[in-house]
C-alpha cells in the first residue's frame, strides 16, 4: 500500500473518530436529559396517586426511580469508555499525519480542564434520583 493511500486512510479514520466523539458526547447529554425527564415523570405519577395511596405503589415508584438513575449512570459510563477509545485513537493518529499537522494542532492550548462534564452529568443524575425517591416516599414517613 502506498503512502498516499495510508495518509488517506488515516485522515478517514481521524474524521470518523472525531464524528464519533461528537456523537457520544451528545448522547451522554441526551441520556442525562431523558433520565431526568423520566424521574420527573415518576415524581408526577407519585403526585397523581395521591398521599392516601398504598405504600407498595410508592415503593414501586421509588424502585423505578433508583433503576432509572442506575441505568442512566451505566449508559453514561459506557459512552464515556467509548469516548476514551476514540480519544486514544486520535492521539495515536496525530503523529502519523505529519509534522505540519502536529504544529497546527499544538498552536493553541485549551488549558487544564478542572471540572469534566462527565462529573456534572453523573451528579445531575444522582441528585435527580435522590430527590425523586425522597419526594415519592415522603408521604410514607408521616
Amino acid at each position: 500500500m502506498n503512502t498516499s493511500q495510508n495518509r488517506e486512510d488515516l485522515i478517514l479514520l481521524y474524521e470518523v473518530s472525531v464524528a464519533d466523539l461528537s456523537y457520544f458526547k451528545t448522547q451522554q447529554w441526551n441520556v442525562t436529559n431523558y433520565a431526568i425527564l423520566l424521574l420527573a415523570g415518576l415524581v408526577g405519577a407519585g403526585q397523581l396517586i395521591g398521599a392516601g395511596s398504598e405504600s407498595y405503589e410508592r415503593i414501586a415508584l421509588a424502585i423505578l426511580a433508583v433503576l432509572t438513575a442506575f441505568a442512566a449512570q451505566v449508559v453514561v459510563g459506557k459512552l464515556e469508555r467509548s469516548i476514551g477509545v476514540r480519544q486514544r485513537r486520535l492521539e495515536a493518529i496525530r503523529p502519523r499525519l505529519g509534522e505540519r499537522f502536529e504544529q497546527l494542532w499544538a498552536s493553541a492550548d485549551k488549558g487544564k480542564e478542572f471540572f469534566h462534564s462527565l462529573w456534572f452529568l453523573r451528579v445531575a443524575i444522582a441528585f435527580a434520583g435522590l430527590v425523586s425517591v425522597w419526594i415519592i416516599t415522603r408521604p410514607l414517613w408521616h
